[in-house]
């Protein structure tokens, strides 16, 4: 099972296109309306072979909201909104945090293109997490939903952003990042 917002490996023209190309075209495109932007973004999910399937059940959060934008702006809003959480998908799937930190690095910094990175790393982390918390408490025979279930996620999250950091640390010899 695929996580939203996580690096996958691929040979496609995305993932070996530069980072801030992907960014501008991405801003570009969410300037289109959506009968230009959702096909677009269709296209590119096809090319990469976008799990969208595995995808369901870790996107709950963004139905939802899509529910509440068809119910309060209609259906030509629903659609723009699903174009820029499909082009973030993609973005997100075949840009490796390393690499866009390496491109953003002379436009915007070597600390600033660094939190970049760590942000575009964290996502999947929590989600992936979460998960393991929540497997790991079915298989004791627990409720996966209740105040232990948080308390076990957001411990093992500390324990992985700990290390994270050191590791960080270690490698740019950035101590107070």
């Amino acid at each position: 099972m695929g996580l939203i917002f996580a690096y996958r490996e691929g040979h496609t023209f995305l993932h070996r296109a530069n980072p801030v190309l992907k960014i501008v075209f991405l801003l570009g495109l969410s300037f289109c309306p959506w009968w230009v932007t959702l096909p677009i973004a269709a296209v590119l999910a096809i090319i990469t072979a976008l799990p969208v399937r595995s995808f369901l059940k870790q996107l709950v959060f963004f139905i939802v909201i899509g529910l509440l934008i068809l119910l309060s702006n209609g259906p030509e809003a629903i659609l723009g909104f699903l174009a820029v959480v499909l082009l973030g998908l993609v973005f997100a799937d075949t840009t490796a945090p390393e690499d866009l930190a390496r491109s953003l690095q002379p436009v915007l910094g070597r600390r600033f293109s660094l939190i970049v990175a760590l942000t575009l790393t964290m996502v999947p982390l929590c989600l992936e997490t979460m998960e393991e918390t929540r497997l790991a408490r079915k298989s004791r025979g627990e409720r996966a939903i209740c105040a232990g279930w948080i308390t076990s996620a957001v411990s093992a999250l500390l324990d992985r952003c700990d290390e994270l950091s050191l590791a960080l640390r270690c490698r740019t010899g950035m101590e107070n990042l």
